[in-house]
């Protein structure tokens, strides 16, 4: 049992550093057709996000690596995900 809980704990780790990916955005050049495909590809992948975390919630499907308390209200990383949409969709910013 001590095995499976160290490997939820790192699995949580993993995906909370995957979080960083969201950066990748900044790459892509805010010019004409690529610009709608990012716009485009942010806001399907928070939909996508929310369909299944509904999912979750209704106990359709069971995501490994969530805590117990987050088993009957909405997880943090749909947070992050609504988050990280607005900041990309309405605070864009150029490196």
């Amino acid at each position: 049992m001590k095995s499976n809980e160290n490997f939820a704990h790192w699995y949580r780790r993993a995906i909370h550093a995957f979080g960083a990916v969201f950066l990748v955005y900044y790459l892509i050049p805010s010019e004409g057709l690529l610009n709608t495909i990012k716009i485009t590809a942010t806001r399907s992948i928070i939909t996508i996000f929310g369909i299944i975390e509904i999912m979750r919630i209704k106990k359709i499907i069971n995501l490994f690596g969530s805590r117990v308390y987050e088993n009957e209200r909405v997880a943090s990383y749909f947070y992050f995900g609504i988050g990280v949409t607005i900041l990309l969709i309405f605070f864009p910013q150029q490196i």
